[in-house]
């Protein structure tokens, strides 16, 4: 990974965590991202403080081992859990650990998880959830989290948030985005007593939103890169990059 990447990456990081907290402003978010660095026992990690003014600067580079590789302007917190998650998976480039009041309440429902909104086809039966016993933060609680979360794109947890795993950094911001969606409409059809799509709709609607060629959530991740281009130059620059 060259230098403009590393810059590319942070620069992502920073954009990934405005946008969310500017889209939500009422589930109060403290969100986490982390991205994978290619070719290294290692990733690229910021966030939960103050996402609202998030800067490039933000990230550091941690190692798989734990290890802080480059000290970024935010303390590094929660690293275990993105080393344990990049470790298990492989197929995962982008982390987005999210703590929200929807997740929360989602997670600790008692109806079975379904898609309520189009979005949630994304993560029809890609969704797992579990209550812990222990801290997430704990080497017991890192280890739960990830064997529930398996081979899922997404999982929620009891009482605390939701976890989306990614190919990339800006698809799991993309992910994450479409989470927070869904789940704030499925709370609302459930209090109503509403249906959830039937299978073939909901597998549909996945089939669309994840195929290479429809680039969906690419072109999620290209309006929220422009929104924040033109909302803070001075930080994120006045050429959009692809």
């Amino acid at each position: 990974m060259t230098r403009g990447d590393e810059e590319d990456v942070k620069r992502d990081m920073a954009i990934a965590r405005r946008m969310l907290a500017s889209e939500f402003p009422w589930e109060n978010l403290t969100t986490q991202f982390g991205a994978r660095v290619p070719g290294e026992a290692a990733f690229w990690i910021v966030g939960p403080e103050c996402p609202e003014g998030a800067l490039p600067e933000d990230a550091s580079k941690v190692g798989f081992d734990g290890r802080v590789l480059l000290q970024g302007a935010e303390p590094v917190a929660r690293a275990g859990l993105h080393a344990a998650i990049f470790r298990a998976r492989p197929d995962v480039g982008g982390i987005c650990i999210t703590s929200s009041p929807s997740h929360a309440a989602l997670a600790s429902h008692t109806a079975p998880l379904a898609t309520y909104y189009q979005y949630g086809g994304i993560f029809y039966q890609r969704c797992a959830r579990v209550s812990l016993d222990c801290e997430l933060d704990s080497p017991a609680g890192e280890a739960a989290a990830v064997k529930a979360l398996g081979t899922k794109r997404a999982l929620f947890i009891a009482g605390w948030g939701a976890i989306n795993v990614s190919e990339t950094l800006r698809y799991a911001f993309a992910e994450a985005n479409c989470l927070m969606l869904s789940s704030t409409r499925e709370i609302k059809a459930l209090r109503i007593g509403g249906a959830p799509m039937s299978h073939d709709i909901a597998c549909s609607y996945q089939s669309n939103y994840l195929k290479p060629d429809v680039q969906f959530r690419m072109q999620m991740w290209l309006a929220a890169e422009r929104r924040m281009t033109a909302g803070a130059p001075e930080v994120f620059g006045a050429t959009l990059r692809r």
